[in-house]
């Protein structure tokens, strides 16, 4: 079967998932899922659309999900799939993920740690972001050399993000290695009530952190 004949299976399929027609997509795809490349796009297009569909896949893959992804042997293909729910925003696809296979909370991507949190609050979605933190996931594990996910959220000007991540114990005065705060993020992007929170429980100015953490030092 070649790239073409894949391709319009699986634009059927999804057409009918999309109205609601899922015995139709099912009939569609089953007779194909011996064929990886279909497995894995189609699946990966459900885990970003559709948790009812999604649901059924994972049952239909089997071992498939538990092998390691060829240019990133670290990842599991569930992980993979797993962070595109994440990514998508939708928490019906992230919990049938976590309640069906065998996924990581804190999955590493070439270096970078708790990749799906990270991919939760570029989504925007609260609700995500909370059910992660609620599953194990660490507020403050971000990629250590440039940004962790409250930096992040106050850059964006994103309070619900602001206030589930602080709320699940993220490090309010915590710096990059730039010096750069969630306080000095969110007054960069002028986000007002973003800043007002961050005051409110307690966030200070990098150089007043720098001088907290000298002084405890006794420097």
């Amino acid at each position: 079967m070649n790239t073409d004949e894949l391709y319009q299976i699986m634009i059927h399929a999804s057409v009918h998932m999309r109205e609601g027609r899922y015995d139709e997509a099912k009939q569609q795809i089953a007779p194909h899922l011996g064929n990886e490349a279909l497995l894995g796009n189609f699946m990966g297009y459900c885990a970003s659309n559709d948790a009812h569909m999604l649901a059924w896949m994972a049952d239909q893959a089997g071992d498939w999900m538990r092998q390691p992804m060829e240019t990133t042997p670290e990842l599991t293909k569930a992980d993979q799939m797993f962070m595109n729910a994440c990514g998508s925003g939708l928490l019906d696809c992230v919990k049938v993920m976590l309640e069906k296979c065998e996924v990581r909370v804190g999955a590493s991507f070439n270096g970078r740690q708790q990749e799906p949190l990270s991919n939760a609050c570029s989504s925007g979605n609260a609700e995500v972001v909370r059910y992660l933190l609620q599953r194990g996931a660490s507020p403050n594990v971000g990629q250590p050399s440039v940004s962790f996910p409250l930096l992040e959220a106050a850059h964006e000007g994103k309070l619900p993000l602001v206030r589930a991540l602080v709320e699940h114990g993220a490090a309010i005065n915590g710096l990059n290695p730039m010096g750069q705060s969630a306080l000095s993020f969110a007054r960069r992007g002028g986000h007002a009530e973003t800043i007002a929170y961050l005051l409110s429980v307690g966030a200070l100015d990098p150089r007043e952190i720098v001088a907290q953490r000298q002084a405890a030092n006794g420097g």
